[in-house]
């Protein structure tokens, strides 16, 4: 018996051991995965002040659109990279649409420096309304994404307005409210 008492001793010594190791790799896990998503929050927050940030100081500079066409493309690969990844909470898709509104801006909205572009303008407006839409049924989201819907939709009014769409446009300013 002092055989089998033994034995059974070592196998739940065994798994307290392991549950031990286990544990701890748990934990070694979350706070490396902590550390990532912090790196990434920062070089998101970092990419966004540079692209945008040069590019508006850019906009007072004469002769610097082809500078500004290549953050614009730049930005814009930056943004379809990070909309590939579904995962992601409320605050990081509103930030995602609000980068392609900005993308969107840049390249053609009427009546303010841009590029020239209102295709390009129109395609960045669409792709931050497909990212919006679904948070219109979160209840901790729908505010904000309501108002950044609305503000999309108003600027792809003025895009199509500009671009002699107006039936479009109507449709973009009724689709606002």
């Amino acid at each position: 018996h002092r055989a089998a008492f033994v034995a059974g001793g070592l196998a739940g010594l065994s798994i307290v051991v392991a549950l031990g190791v286990s544990l701890w790799q748990t934990r070694v896990a979350r706070a490396a995965h902590q550390r990532a998503e912090h790196r990434f929050d920062d070089a998101r927050k970092l990419a966004n002040s540079v692209i945008f940030g040069i590019h508006d100081e850019l906009l007072r500079v004469p002769g610097t659109t082809a500078a500004r066409q290549k953050i614009a493309a730049e930005a814009l690969a930056y943004l379809d990279r990070l909309s590939v990844d579904p995962a992601g909470d409320s605050a990081f898709k509103i930030e995602l649409a609000r980068a392609y509104y900005r993308v969107g801006y840049i390249l053609g909205a009427p009546g303010s420096p841009n590029l020239g572009d209102r295709a390009g303008a129109l395609v960045n407006y669409e792709k931050a309304i497909a990212i919006l839409s679904p948070l219109l049924q979160d209840r901790v989201a729908t505010t904000e994404a309501s108002r950044w819907t609305a503000d999309i939709h108003l600027s792809r009014a003025g895009v199509l307005g500009a671009s002699g769409r107006k039936s479009d446009a109507d449709s973009a300013v009724d689709a606002a409210c």
